[in-house]
This record gives structure tokens, C-alpha cells and sequence, in this order.
């Protein structure tokens, strides 16, 4: 049992650190995006609904730029050593544009992604 306890150490630790994994809340920034471009939002509706930004742009003709961000990373991204040549990170991307205190634009995009051609 002694020689085996090694082993099950190494396999609980591992199953519990997948578990932890899969608890963690996803935004979905695509479907923020449909709900965002919808409505004539303020940027307190739009803090109330998606949270602060991660990043504010002021431009000089007066708009704003706000910029949501959602990292992914598959769970071969997740092993450790391998994880980075396994795995090609990609970065969902929400930018929001206020003119006059109101939404004027909404764009999504996704950074990173491998081109499958």
C-alpha cells in the first residue's frame, strides 16, 4: 500500500485540479454583442450589464471605446510542459463605442485564431 500512495496522491491532485477547471463562469462575448447592438445602451447600463471594462480608449472627436476581453484555452492548453505546443490561445474580443453617451457601435472579433485553410 505504501508503494501505491505515491501514485493515488498524483491522481487525486490531478482529478481535482480538472474539477476546479470546469467551475470557472464563461462570459460569452459573441452573445453580448447581439444583446448590446440591439439596444440604445449608456455606458451605466452597459457597466451594469457586462461588469467594468478591462479597457477604456478615449478618442479625440469625443466617442469612447470600451474593450471586453475573454481569454480561451482548450483543456490541451491546460497540461503542463506540452500545454503551449498543443495549444494555440485565442482571445474573444467585445469593442463597444459611445458617441454622445449612447452605444454607436458594437464590434466582436476573436484574436489568435489559427487559420484552418
Amino acid at each position: 500500500m505504501k508503494k501505491m500512495l505515491p501514485t493515488i496522491i498524483i491522481i487525486v491532485a490531478l482529478l481535482t485540479s480538472l474539477i476546479s477547471c470546469t467551475n470557472q463562469p464563461v462570459k460569452n462575448l459573441a452573445f453580448e454583442a447581439v444583446l448590446v447592438y440591439q439596444k440604445d445602451y449608456t455606458p451605466q447600463e452597459i457597466r451594469k450589464l457586462l461588469g467594468p471594462p478591462a479597457r477604456i480608449l478615449r478618442l479625440n472627436n469625443g466617442k469612447e471605446e470600451w474593450y471586453y476581453y475573454q481569454p480561451h484555452k482548450s483543456f490541451w492548453g491546460k497540461i503542463p510542459l506540452l500545454g503551449p505546443k498543443l495549444h494555440h490561445p485565442r482571445i474573444e474580443v467585445l469593442r463597444i463605442t459611445f458617441d454622445q453617451g449612447h452605444v454607436s457601435k458594437c464590434l466582436y472579433y476573436v484574436l489568435g485564431e489559427k487559420d484552418e485553410s
